[in-house]
């Protein structure tokens, strides 16, 4: 009996992006510490095209390689967190870090999704982290609000930067 006993977010999807690369309509990146990296990538009549987020930002010459927006939008597919963290003692604090950075999608008939990512490191027993390598983020999802916790191995597939669709990542 209890295994059904399931409240709050233990019985919430878990999925931070499942769309259909058809149905992407606009994607933006943007990554707070590092500004040449911002994206935005737009969709109109299914002719996509990829460009800096700034306008004063130099575009890259040549078109984007072939395939690499394709490959792009198909990263979206299905993308899921570790776990809900809502009920975090640590939640306020942990929404006043700096951000990894921020993902804007926009898919046809749907609200627009905004995810910030905010890095989280692992620690020892006294703080100090092991490493600083980044494993995990914090992913607060808008409009919803909610705090999830996501596998970089996971969501590394999205976070490209603008050059990436130039093969010059």
């Amino acid at each position: 009996r209890v295994r059904y006993d399931i409240f709050g977010d233990k019985w919430r999807d878990k999925v931070l992006f499942d769309v259909n690369p058809e149905r992407i309509e606009a994607i933006s990146i943007d990554f707070p510490k590092q500004r040449n990296k911002y994206f935005k990538l737009l969709v109109d009549g299914g002719q996509a095209s990829v460009a800096p987020y700034y306008e004063i930002s130099p575009a890259l010459p040549g078109a984007p390689l072939e395939g690499a927006i394709d490959r792009y939008l198909e990263s979206y597919d299905r993308i899921a967190a570790e776990a809900f963290e809502n009920n975090n003692k640590a939640k306020e604090r942990i929404l006043t870090e700096a951000p990894f950075c921020h993902i804007t999608l926009k898919e046809q008939g749907q609200e627009e999704v905004r995810v910030t990512l905010i890095p989280t490191f692992d620690t020892f027993v006294d703080g100090k982290k092991k490493s600083e390598v980044i494993q995990r983020y914090y992913a607060v999802m808008e409009p919803t609000g909610d705090l999830l916790l996501v596998q970089h191995q996971v969501i590394k597939g999205i976070l490209r930067p603008y050059n990436y669709f130039f093969g010059k990542e």
